[in-house]
């Protein structure tokens, strides 16, 4: 069937991937018997026993989706019940006060004609100094 809407190969093992495992989650039983609750179910237990990614979440979403849509021909139920992963936010790199006083004294020392720009990296809380 995937081969038939022209998906790429890799999307094609990822889909069959996440159903065998879908199934083997519900002891094997055949997705014309499963609904709604078994659904969330398993895709609540990705999120919250195995840590998958919000986009590998997603990406057996899809793929059960695509199983009761395009192969089993069956409507895919409202998954009001999915706890869906939050996606990972970046948060800024902060250097203390103490850091930033360590700083200004290196730079009063090694720069006093103001001619010399520092650049610092902060790396595992360690502060590795540049000039140029």
């Amino acid at each position: 069937m995937c081969r038939r809407k022209h998906y790429s190969p890799k999307t094609e093992r990822a889909y069959v991937f996440w159903i065998r495992l879908y199934i083997l989650f519900n002891n094997k039983q055949h997705p014309k018997m499963l609904g709604k609750k078994e659904i969330e179910s398993y895709l609540n237990f990705l999120a919250d026993h195995k840590s998958v990614s919000a986009s590998t979440q997603s990406t057996a979403l899809n793929a059960i989706a695509f199983l009761y849509k395009q192969v089993l021909e069956l409507d895919m139920p409202n998954l009001d019940k999915l706890r869906k992963v939050r996606r990972y936010r970046s948060i800024p790199v902060v250097i203390s006060v103490n850091e930033v006083q360590h700083l200004r004294v290196y730079e009063s020392n090694n720069a006093p004609h103001g001619g010399t720009h520092l650049w610092c990296r902060v790396v595992n809380r360690g502060v590795h100094y540049f000039t140029s």
